[in-house]
């Protein structure tokens, strides 16, 4: 007689939310959740099987973003869920203050603060059918990102942020320093929020450890990003306008991505708040070895 399942169960040490960014079709990603990061980018990218076959025409991946330390499973998978629908949550809604500092919640009558994106389509019987939908050009998943993280409940969780390209660290720089003061309170209910929050950390050898960071070059006046070719469909509209904001939340992307244009110097590259502390899960030898180098601090 086989035993319960239940009592059999433990819970997880870590159970986070990624964004993955794939390196065949630059404007594509992908927003999961896993308890092993490690092992869930190997999915994704076919070198262990099972679990990844929405992301396999997009191969290979690359895991940008991972945010950690949900106090559950069931936390991490509210923050995904909003993460991946910004259009539908109702955690990201235009909030108002009729004469005071601390909105009114409307829950999911509020407008959206990212409105979905149109989609028309032919079905198989000719019908023409309209699907509301987010983009998933990254610059766009990380502006809700940083929204997910000032608002209400997640901002009350103590989330940790890992950075695993340079790239990544440059946009979220680029946004940091357009407002320095994005995390001092809480978007809903204005309450004060950790000076350190959220955590933040950066390694550029990736979530493998198998990642070449950039070396420096003196000859170069900027970083060299693999990413500097291309441009998202919204940067390519907006051509030489500027900074691009086609939603309601208060924060601007860049409108190229090379290193100049998101003021990501040599030495803001050198500054990058380096090291993780993200517990992983192990199920055997391979992973420890991956742990051991995702956690090892990194020297340029």
């Amino acid at each position: 007689m086989r035993g319960s399942s239940v009592a059999q169960h433990r819970i997880p040490r870590v159970y986070a939310c990624y964004l993955l960014r794939s390196l065949s079709k630059p404007n594509q990603t992908y927003v999961g959740s896993t308890p092993d990061p490690v092992r869930r980018l190997r999915q994704h990218n076919g070198l262990v099987k099972n679990g990844a076959f929405y992301t396999r025409m997009a191969r290979p991946w690359t895991m940008d973003v991972v945010v950690y330390g949900f106090p559950s499973k069931l936390a991490a998978l509210q923050f995904e869920w909003s993460w991946q629908s910004p259009h539908l949550s109702r955690h990201l809604r235009v909030c108002d203050r009729p004469g005071g500092s601390i909105a009114t919640y409307a829950g999911r009558s509020a407008e959206p603060l990212f409105p979905a994106t149109r989609r028309t389509s032919k079905s198989r019987s000719g019908h023409t059918r309209v699907r509301q939908r987010s983009t998933s050009e990254p610059e766009h998943k990380f502006v809700v990102l940083r929204a997910l993280l000032a608002s209400e409940p997640f901002c009350c969780w103590d989330l940790h942020v890992a950075l695993h390209s340079e790239y990544a660290f440059g946009l979220w720089r680029y946004m940091e320093r357009a407002h320095p003061d994005r995390y001092r309170w809480s978007r809903i209910t204005r309450r004060p929020l950790p000076a350190a929050y959220p955590s933040l950390s950066c390694d550029f050898r990736g979530v493998l450890g198998d990642r070449e960071p950039l070396a420096y070059d003196e000859h170069a006046a900027w970083p060299p990003l693999p990413e500097a070719g291309a441009r998202s469909v919204t940067q390519k509209r907006a051509g030489a306008k500027g900074a691009v904001k086609e939603y309601l939340w208060d924060e601007l992307t860049p409108p190229a991505r090379d290193a100049e244009t998101m003021g990501l110097s040599w030495d803001e590259w050198r500054a990058a708040p380096t090291g993780s502390a993200l517990p992983v899960q192990l199920d055997d030898a391979a992973h420890l070895h991956h742990h051991i180098l995702w956690c090892m601090p990194r020297k340029h």
